[in-house]
């Protein structure tokens, strides 16, 4: 989950200062397989957008991208999903 109530803390921390950001703004999943992401946003105050698709993920809607993907939390700030690394 993306969002400024991420379990991840480096997720949260991140995105804290952001109002832009929902509490909880999206999921995403990524298959480093078939190498794509899928994104779901349960109904961001501020929406989610993937890559340069003018169309918002609408709630809850499930949308399917080839990594990298570029995803806009809002319309001011984008993070990029280049790929699971494994651990080593």
């Amino acid at each position: 989950m993306i969002g400024r109530q991420s379990e991840i803390p480096a997720v949260r921390q991140t995105l804290a200062s952001f109002d832009v950001v929902s509490r909880v703004h999206c999921y995403l999943t990524v298959d480093s397989t078939a190498n794509q992401i899928t994104v779901r946003d349960p109904g961001s105050a501020n929406h989610t957008w993937v890559g340069d698709d003018p169309l918002e993920v609408g709630t809850d809607e499930f949308r399917v991208a080839p990594l990298p993907s570029r995803i806009r939390l809002g319309r001011s700030l984008a993070i990029t999903i280049s790929g699971v690394e494994a651990d080593r």
